[in-house]
């Protein structure tokens, strides 16, 4: 059709031809009417851009903390104490039961030296503490026992006596003191306070040992 418009009606459908326009109908069984497609766009996706470096900080090596040492002589790692003790760490010098815990680290691991250092700074500062005779008595000893200095170790259980006369290790001290000044040499000093020990306990459990050192 070259001109006009021409309504096409058939069962179950119609149609509209315009001008320049043909077709036929009923349409072929099957054949659908398709809009026409538009070619999809498809966006070119860019590279993603490489991540910005990230910067860390340069990782500082973790000073680590001195053992406790306080902690390894509590549960008798004396061994492991005393090498923290060594390395730097350091009772505190107001604290008699600090300085005694260090001595017990020192003697116990092998250190009598720095044993006796510790148990010094006691009854020098700590008099009046009730620790005090027993710092003197262990210092005393150690100079006698594992040290060979007996002259000094004499001078710990006299000073262990000074501090406590009538306490527990007064006894002791005095019987220590007759063997050390005895092993030092100081026969006389010996005897005279071999004396001394039998007038005051006749029955001590020393007494034989007393009468050997101080000659009687």
């Amino acid at each position: 059709m070259s001109r006009g418009r021409v309504a096409v009606e058939w069962p179950g459908d119609d149609a509209v031809l315009e001008a320049g326009e043909e077709g036929s109908f009923p349409p072929p069984e099957g054949a659908i009417a398709r809009e026409p497609e538009e070619p999809t766009a498809v966006a070119e996706l860019e590279e993603p851009a490489d991540p910005a470096p990230v910067r860390r900080q340069a990782e500082r090596p973790s000073s680590a903390s001195p053992p406790d040492w306080r902690a390894l002589a509590e549960r008798a790692d004396f061994h492991a104490a005393f090498e923290a003790l060594a390395a730097g760490a350091a009772p505190e010098a107001d604290d008699p039961s600090d300085l005694m815990l260090a001595a017990d680290a020192a003697r116990l691991s092998g250190h009598p030296t720095e044993a006796v250092d510790y148990l010094r700074e006691v009854t020098a500062r700590h008099r009046g503490d009730r620790r005090a005779p027993l710092a003197a008595f262990t210092v005393g000893r150690l100079l006698l026992g594992e040290l060979g200095r007996p002259e000094q170790a004499a001078a710990a259980f006299a000073e262990t006596r000074a501090l406590d006369p009538g306490g527990p290790l007064a006894q002791d001290a005095l019987a220590r003191e007759v063997e050390a000044w005895d092993r030092a040499g100081e026969h006389e000093r010996a005897r005279t306070l071999a004396e001394e020990y039998l007038r005051a306990y006749p029955d001590g459990l020393h007494a034989a040992g007393v009468r050997r050192h101080g000659g009687l």
